[in-house]
């Protein structure tokens, strides 16, 4: 603008000039004509010459100093940014071509000035977009000159301006625009090397008096492929990498099994508030899952089963809270059928202690009974052999007096009358005989009930006692009635004696009392036989009542093994008792003082059975002194006392 304007000023003052210079000439002539007069005849030519001089001035003006002005008044508007009002020429001479190329810069300047002002004001726009990104954006030229920053990256180093000054004691945030980026590196040669040659993106690292930065460089490539510039990104990481030392020190605490610590919250705020605040919370349902759980756990531990979770979780942990509480509802119902068993156990346990105790007692009552018994057998089998060979005497006796009786024929009729006392014992001794025949009978009968209930007694052998008893009583009752038959035979041996020498005189007499002789003879010998049979019966019994003696024996050593084995059982129900009572469940009893069940039919005292009485009781046994007496005889068809039995 400024040589423009000179440049018309100068052409300006050349014209006036050259005009003054007219007019002063023609002023001069005609002062020179009125001066002297002898030079009149030159004021024509003068005149000419002025009038040409001035003439060629307003040509000169005219056809040099329009156009020139034009070309300067354009000029002047391409400095003033007007590219829109162009020269108008049909000149073809030099004026003509410098107007022509006047047109041509105007119309090149106008695309251009247009181009730029397009690039200026994308370069805004993209600058205004830079500004307002939270980013920190830097961007140097090609000799690492910082040409741009965004408001971001000055917030950013005036923040950190004195802590920057620490390692940089010239750092000053207010100068960096136009300085050189060199001035951020203590080795600038070794960044410029890496910067210079960059051709794709470059990150790295760096801490500035305690500010930790990270650093990201792109190129900026022109068209022609030349790095023309570096775009840099400055990234504060400091309370980034705070946040994610207190972030893993609470990793690590955790990891080692403390979850007391937390990220403190002070001066965090936006993203960084936001992870502590989950990391926090985090930590904390942690800890409280983990509380819970070691509570419940320490408190199965020690025996209490009642604790739970009552806390609401979420997810994974819910999952262990229902987990846990399920394993002490299990455990609970598990200890608690094991404390029912165990209580159950027990009592049984006593109950078959208490049982076996009483079988012991009754089997040791029944062995002394059995052999009690084996002794009254032994007894009552001398007694019936005795009475087996006495009834073999009689029968002799009775073979004798048969005999006498037919040498006594001659005196049968003197003996009428003691044959009639004869007769009269005759009936006596018949009177006995079915006496000794009813014995013989019910000793039978007495024999086979001995056997029937030695079958159904098996081990036990318990009703046997009463019949044993009954075979005594009917024995004792044979031995009495033999022994009337021996007197009475005796007085008849007596009478007939006396008779003898009467029984020619009764010869009819005699033969009926030779028949009689032959019957009671004939009886005392079935007598004999059946004697003779019961002994062998008796002999049997005997027998049986040793096996049931010795099957008894070991019936009780049996007895008294269970009653070990199950005092053993109560003792360890008994610990087992101990070991669950170390828990504490919800309704479940103390079992292991609860007393065992009572059998019912320990309850009551047993009693041992005995026989209906048929004949008078013969004297007893002696007894030892341990063994207990035998009871009252009763019905052996009470089958009520079998059964309890």
């Amino acid at each position: 603008k400024s040589i423009a304007w000179l440049k018309g000023v100068s052409i300006k003052v050349y014209i006036g000039l050259y005009s003054l210079l007219a007019l002063t000439l023609v002023i001069g002539i005609a002062r020179l004509a009125i001066s002297a007069p002898g030079l009149a005849s030159l004021a024509p030519v003068l005149g000419l010459a002025a009038f040409l001089l001035i003439g060629g001035g307003i040509w000169l003006g005219r056809t040099i100093c329009k156009p020139i002005m034009a070309a300067l008044k354009t000029v002047r508007q391409i400095a003033e940014g007007n590219f829109s009002d162009w020269l108008n020429t049909d000149r073809t001479d030099e004026l003509g071509e410098l107007l022509m190329n006047i047109i041509s810069t105007q119309i090149r300047l106008g695309f251009a000035h247009n181009d730029l002002r397009r690039r200026t004001w994308e370069t805004e726009r993209v600058q205004q977009a830079l500004n307002t990104v939270n980013t920190s954006v830097m961007i140097a030229d090609a000799e690492l000159n910082i040409i741009f920053m965004n408001d971001a990256v000055k917030a950013l180093f005036t923040a950190a301006e004195e802590d920057i000054r620490s390692d940089l004691p010239n750092f000053d945030a207010s100068t960096l625009l136009g300085s050189n980026i060199d001035q951020f590196h203590k080795n600038p040669a070794h960044q410029r090397g890496l910067l210079s040659g960059l051709s794709k993106t470059f990150t790295t690292d760096i801490s500035l008096g305690g500010i930790s930065l990270r650093i990201t460089a792109n190129p900026v490539i022109s068209e022609q492929g030349e790095q023309i510039g570096t775009v840099v990104e400055w990234l504060d990481r400091t309370k980034e990498l705070a946040v994610e030392q207190e972030i893993g020190a609470i990793i690590d605490a955790s990891q080692a099994g403390d979850l007391s610590q937390r990220i403190a919250m002070q001066g965090k705020t936006g993203f960084f508030e936001t992870i502590s605040r989950s990391v926090n919370r985090l930590v904390e349902v942690s800890d409280h899952v983990i509380t819970d759980t070691a509570r419940v756990l320490n408190a199965m531990a020690a025996g209490d089963l009642t604790q739970k979770i009552d806390a609401e979780y979420q997810g994974a942990f819910r999952e262990l809270k229902e987990g846990i509480n399920t394993l002490g509802e299990k455990f609970t119902g598990v200890v608690g059928k094991i404390a029912n068993g165990a209580g159950e156990v027990l009592g049984g346990a006593r109950e078959i202690a208490a049982g076996n105790i009483d079988l012991s007692q009754r089997t040791e009552e029944q062995a002394a009974s059995l052999e009690e018994t084996a002794s009254s057998m032994e007894e009552m089998t001398s007694t019936v052999r005795q009475n087996a060979d006495n009834a073999h005497q009689a029968d002799q006796l009775s073979k004798e007096a048969r005999e006498q009786a037919a040498r006594g024929g001659a005196v049968v009729t003197q003996a009428i009358t003691a044959m009639e006392e004869i007769s009269t014992s005759s009936k006596k001794i018949a009177e006995i005989i079915e006496v000794i025949n009813d014995i013989a009978f019910q000793t039978n009968l007495l024999a086979l009930n001995a056997a029937v209930e030695a079958a159904r007694a098996g081990e036990q052998g318990r009703g046997f006692a009463v019949v044993a008893s009954e075979v005594r009583n009917l024995a004792q009752r044979s031995a009495t009635a033999s022994k009337d038959i021996k007197d009475l035979i005796e007085d008849s041996v007596a009478k007939v004696g006396e008779g003898s020498e009467l029984v020619h005189k009764s010869g009819e007499t005699l033969e009926e009392i030779n028949t009689s002789v032959k019957k009671v003879s004939d009886i005392i010998a079935e007598i004999a036989a059946a004697s003779h049979e019961q002994s062998a019966g008796i002999e049997q019994i005997n027998k049986a009542i040793t096996q049931m003696d010795q099957m008894t024996q070991q019936n009780a050593a049996l007895v008294e093994q269970a009653a070990a084995a199950s005092e053993s059982v109560g003792d360890q129900a008994e610990g087992l008792n101990k070991l669950i009572s170390f828990f504490s469940v919800k309704g479940v009893g103390e079992h292991a003082s609860q007393p065992g069940v009572e059998r019912r039919s320990a309850e009551r005292p047993w009693q041992k059975p005995s026989a209906t009485k048929i004949l008078p009781e013969a004297e007893p046994a002696p007894q030892s002194e341990n063994l207990v007496p035998l009871s009252k005889a009763v019905s052996v068809d009470d089958d009520d006392e079998w059964e309890e039995f």
